[in-house]
């Protein structure tokens, strides 16, 4: 045991880098299942720490992201930067932080996976481009006609979190009895000149 618990408190410093991976290819790598998405991947991490407090920095860029269906007119791309700090011992992940630009806007994701307990997280959205949204719908789905055009911007937020443990949380009385509550979900959301003309 005493070994165990010097090898977790050792420092470990790892870089890690991928380039020109096939994303259908990974996953089955990583997850022993293809799920159905194609495109090129690239990818940096870094790992700074010991295996109980790992901290853990992570850059995913991608091009050509669709679905091995159909190949749409305008594949999509993404750019991600992320950072988290992981527990091994537990396996915790602590202040996690996403950040990837989308057109002109950003998407900001933070959160806790802490141990035994629901995660927490926010997803912020600031300025996305409403045109974005239907080119990934189009990586997703054919049969999307061409002169389907959108215009705007959106913003918004989303907060999940999970109730307090369930004898600080008393059941709610409803119509079929009683019940424990649902995790707390919060969500606002604003919109600037969305519209969806078609041409």
């Amino acid at each position: 045991m005493r070994r165990a618990a010097e090898l977790r408190q050792r420092p470990v410093h790892l870089d890690l880098e991928w380039r020109e991976a096939e994303l259908g290819q990974l996953t089955r790598l990583l997850f022993g299942a293809d799920p159905g998405w194609r495109g090129d991947l690239r990818g940096d991490l870094q790992l700074d720490g010991t295996a109980d407090a790992a901290q853990i920095k992570t850059r995913l860029r991608a091009t050509g992201v669709h679905r091995a269906e159909f190949a749409p007119a305008e594949p999509m791309d993404f750019d991600a930067n992320c950072a988290f700090v992981y527990h091994h011992s537990q396996h915790a992940i602590d202040d996690l932080k996403c950040d990837s630009p989308l057109g002109d806007g950003r998407i900001h994701f933070t959160g806790d996976m802490p141990a035994g307990t629901p995660p927490r997280f926010t997803v912020e959205m600031d300025h996305i481009p409403v045109a974005a949204g239907l080119d990934a719908l189009r990586t997703v789905r054919s049969g999307f006609s061409p002169g389907l055009v959108a215009s705007g911007t959106i913003s918004g937020k989303i907060a999940y979190a999970p109730l307090p443990p369930a004898s600080a949380a008393p059941p709610v009385k409803t119509s079929k009895g009683l019940r424990r509550p649902e995790p707390r979900t919060e969500s606002r959301f604003s919109s600037t000149k969305a519209r969806s003309p078609v041409a």
